[in-house]
């Protein structure tokens, strides 16, 4: 659940009184050095709850309990895009959950973009690639004094060209769709951290550092063919602390 560019790190699990297998991990703080050092080096992922299918594939899902955080519901439907167009979300925010249900291209990429500025100076872009057969979640303008390109641990600033240590400006992990499944991404943010589970089969976690106030934007897109979001819901999340 950690790929070149990601930051979940030493995951520990248990056994609930429920019997379910939960996982999380560390999500490690690689701030840039310009932003102020808030003293702590890191937080809690969201837990994750693994099961056995009935074909013994592993399922991984957000546990129940997270929708107690719930605030604000939205909801559209049925949006039609032609090819390489975006709509965006009326909702707007930086604590969110956004849960879409997608009837995507077998060809063209596809996906969502968070923490958009108006100007779209800043956005976070996560895709889903059929040919790749991949989740992407780009983060080069995911700041504004970027590019963002990060290694294995650390999250740097470079001017172009790419720069030549080998960081990247992506994670990308290995996702498929079955034959005749739309996609149906559950995507929570927090300020500083997106967590993205994808038909409860994956789920890939990145560190951003949004920098302009106005970067609460939420924006479907599609590149090369037309879709069709059968829906897409949104809620404000309610704080769990005050960081």
């Amino acid at each position: 659940m950690n790929w070149p560019g990601g930051t979940f790190f030493a995951p520990e699990q248990l056994v609930d009184d429920k019997g379910r297998n939960i996982i999380w991990g560390w999500v490690m703080e690689r701030k840039p050095a310009h932003l102020k050092d808030f003293a702590w080096s890191g937080v809690m992922s969201m837990p994750r709850v693994l099961t056995l299918s009935r074909d013994n594939e592993m399922q991984i899902n957000p546990p129940v309990e997270v929708e107690k955080l719930r605030l604000a519901h939205t909801q559209e439907k049925n949006i039609s895009l032609i090819k390489d167009a975006e709509h965006t979300l009326a909702a707007r925010g930086k604590a969110m959950e956004i849960k879409l249900d997608i009837t995507g291209s077998k060809t063209k990429a596809y996906g969502v973009k968070v923490f958009c500025s108006p100007d779209g100076k800043e956005e976070t872009v996560i895709t889903y690639d059929p040919l790749a057969k991949e989740i992407i979640i780009d983060f080069v303008k995911s700041a504004a004094s970027g590019p963002v390109k990060m290694d294995k641990f650390c999250i740097y600033y470079y001017p172009p060209p790419v720069d030549p240590k080998g960081q990247v400006s992506q994670q990308r992990a290995p996702f498929e769709l079955k034959d005749g499944e739309t996609l149906k991404l559950d995507i929570f943010l927090d300020k500083s951290i997106i967590e993205v589970f994808a038909n409860g089969r994956q789920c890939v976690t990145q560190v951003v550092y949004p920098e302009l106030s106005e970067s609460d934007g939420i924006k479907l897109f599609t590149t090369g063919d037309a879709i069709k979001i059968i829906s897409a819901e949104t809620w404000k999340m309610a704080e769990t602390n005050i960081y």
